[in-house]
């Protein structure tokens, strides 16, 4: 950029200050008359300048002020969402590596996972992605999409909103970064009198087509040969598939759902597999404790916890009779453990060799009890295993023993 603007325009900031593929320099511009902000980056050596402002969220794009490149410097990308902005259109810049297609009989249903394996290796290495659908894929006719995720180099699944192109087509404008890339899609078609027939094709080139179904069922499509089985499946492969090729897939019989893994023995899922290696039996827990009936137990257990409390202060405490011929010191030192000694009556009907401590841990113990018979008995309630009479009526009775409990 030349250090003197040219005429009628207004100088940003020095040349020198724009490093190749580094910060960029930020400032304000009026939008229809409204402000807004824009930036300028050296990148393979020019100088380019854009606004702002992501193209799907109404949002400034930096994740930091000046840094709109993604981590390996190659990309403008948006900070909230992680569109790529400046990359190809070209369609050749992506290969189909693999194509799968799941067959699952469901009742009258008949359930299609599909998954892509898509590789984008352009050199130099760039994205790519076309805003009006990146990547194009056909449901079958009669059809329903249930749902579509993609993913990036991470391997982690996006779910994708799609954008209907009309006859079956749909779209998703995920952008396929360099490296691996993938769509994932399932929908459900109808299998009456357990069977059913549906032509399919993709408008791009794959290497591998692969058919995974059951075993059991009867499948036939020209040019898919056997391939073994895999995980419980029955393969078909058919190789170098055109694009916009038909693939005409026809289905038969009834299958079961694949049993789920045995995972008795793997500490990670379950780690009380016995001695013998035997799975432990599984424990129903009971339904969760809704947060009203949680504030409910809590101020119960507070209400009996202070009861306790006023209880211990109310009861008089029971003084130790010394034995004979104790001193006189050492049966004050005893008294003035437990306070002064005028305010200890002599005279008790308590049993003499009753402690303090024997006292607190019988006033303990019972509170404890009642504790658990409120918890339990609010635990049923919410269970559905007691009825109301027999709630009010069991509350009532513990509600009694209570109110004796801490009268004396």
């Amino acid at each position: 950029m030349p250090e003197t603007a040219p005429d009628g325009a207004l100088p940003l900031c020095a040349g020198a200050d724009l490093a190749e593929a580094g910060p960029a320099h930020v400032f304000d511009v009026l939008l229809w008359r409204r402000p807004a902000r824009a930036f300028a980056l050296r990148f393979e050596g020019r100088v380019v300048a854009y606004m702002n402002r992501c193209a799907h969220v109404p949002t400034e794009m930096d994740w930091r002020p000046g840094e709109f490149l993604d981590t390996e410097r190659r990309f403008i990308m948006c900070s909230m969402h992680g569109a790529v902005y400046e990359p190809t259109t070209d369609a050749h810049s992506f290969a189909v590596t693999m194509r799968a297609i799941v067959l699952q009989p469901k009742g009258s249903d008949l359930v299609v996972g599909e998954e892509y394996t898509i590789q984008n290796q352009t050199h130099p290495p760039v994205a790519y992605y076309l805003k009006d659908g990146t990547f194009k894929f056909q449901v079958p006719q009669g059809g329903q999409l249930n749902q579509v995720s993609a993913w990036g180099a991470t391997g982690m699944p996006v779910i994708q909103g799609t954008i209907d192109k009309g006859n079956g087509v749909e779209a998703v404008d995920w952008p396929f970064r360099p490296g691996d890339n993938g769509v994932r899609l399932s929908y459900q078609l109808p299998y009456t009198s357990n069977q059913a027939t549906f032509r399919t094709a993709s408008p791009y080139n794959v290497q591998r087509v692969l058919l995974v179904v059951p075993p059991g069922l009867q499948v036939s499509s020209p040019g898919f040969t056997p391939a073994g089985t895999q995980q419980g499946y029955d393969i078909y492969t058919r190789d170098s598939v055109a694009a916009n090729a038909p693939l005409t897939i026809s289905l038969s019989g009834t299958a079961a759902e694949p049993a789920p893994a045995d995972n008795s023995q793997d500490p990670s899922v379950n780690s009380r597999a016995d001695a013998n290696g035997e799975a432990a039996a599984t424990t129903t827990l009971p339904p969760r404790v809704s947060s009203n009936l949680q504030y409910i137990l809590v101020v119960g257990f507070a209400a009996l916890f202070l009861l306790g409390v006023i209880f211990l202060w109310r009861r008089p405490v029971t003084e130790t009779v010394p034995p004979a011929g104790t001193n006189a010191s050492a049966a004050k030192k005893a008294r003035n453990r437990h306070g002064d000694s005028a305010s200890i009556p002599e005279n008790r009907s308590a049993a003499p060799n009753q402690t303090v401590a024997e006292v607190e841990r019988d006033v303990s113990h019972s509170l404890d009890e009642l504790k658990e018979k409120l918890f339990r008995l609010e635990l049923r309630r919410q269970a559905g295993t007691i009825s109301e009479e027999e709630y009010a009526r069991e509350h009532q009775r513990t509600e009694k023993i209570l109110r004796d409990f801490v009268k004396g």
